[in-house]
C-alpha cells in the first residue's frame, strides 16, 4: 500500500503594507507649580538678646574677694 504524497503547506502571504506609526504626542508644560514633597514650616523668631548672667556674678566675687583681702590686710596689721 502506497500511501499518498502530500504536498507542503506554503503560508501566504499578503501584500498589505502596515500603517504608518502614529506620531508621538509632545509632552505639554503644566502652568501650576508641582507641590514640594516636603512640608515646609515657618521659621520661629529668634528669642531676644539676654544679658550675661556671669556679670553680675563676676561682680559680686570682685566686690568680695576685694573685702576680703582689704579685711585680712587690715586685721594682720592690728597684732
Amino acid at each position: 500500500m502506497k500511501r499518498p504524497v502530500v504536498p507542503p503547506v506554503v503560508p501566504v502571504t499578503a501584500l498589505v503594507s502596515p500603517p504608518p506609526p502614529s506620531p508621538t504626542p509632545a509632552p505639554t508644560p503644566t502652568p501650576s507649580r508641582t507641590p514640594s514633597a516636603r512640608a515646609h514650616v515657618e521659621r520661629a523668631e529668634p528669642p531676644q538678646r539676654r544679658r550675661n548672667p556671669m556679670n553680675t556674678v563676676l561682680v559680686s566675687v570682685v566686690l568680695v574677694t576685694a573685702i576680703t583681702s582689704t579685711t585680712a590686710v587690715a586685721f594682720r596689721s592690728r597684732r
